[in-house]
């Protein structure tokens, strides 16, 4: 027969909620007008990001076509860092610089939120720069500082491969 001092819980693996940052930079010989089309077609992500972006479904459009709010399934990954986030995202846009992917709470929430800013410049070819930020469960003791920039390059070198293949 146990006590009730004697029964020990199970350790919380998961941990507390961490904050990951990363940014991504790129430059490639296609135009502004394009890379900005590419990055603002949210349902067209888990085309050429399919190994994290696994579905989107536009819940509302603009007047303009664009997407406003899109539910997104992420898959981010990175050594033994694995979440499937499914997120409710409001994208605002301002063309053809400027492309923001916000999380928007909703329901009870497990912590996790992403969010996302490209920004295009045009120089001879178009400079792409990518802000991420997001929060996610993680265990205990994972040692976080180059996850973000990882996850953010990942973005950047698909959308890329992406852009390089529409000009070619």
């Amino acid at each position: 027969m146990r006590s009730a001092n004697s029964e020990r819980r199970r350790p919380n693996t998961l941990g507390a909620v961490k904050h990951l940052h990363g940014s991504a930079r790129a430059t490639v010989k296609a135009p502004t007008e394009g890379c900005f089309a590419l990055l603002a077609a949210l349902e067209a992500y888990p085309t050429w990001y399919p190994d994290v972006v696994k579905e989107v479904k536009v819940v509302e459009r603009g007047p303009d076509g664009l997407v406003l709010r899109a539910e997104a399934k992420l898959h981010l990954a990175y050594g033994p860092v694995s979440r499937d986030l499914d997120l409710l995202l409001a994208v605002s846009v301002s063309s053809p610089e400027l492309v923001q992917l916000a999380h928007v709470p909703r329901g009870v929430s497990s912590g996790a939120s992403f969010d996302a800013t490209w920004q295009l410049e045009d120089h001879a070819g178009t400079d792409l720069r990518l802000e991420l930020d997001a929060t996610m469960p993680v265990p205990r003791l994972v040692p976080l500082r180059r996850v973000g920039n990882a996850f953010a390059d990942g973005f950047m070198q698909a959308a890329v491969r992406a852009l390089l293949q529409r000009e070619s």
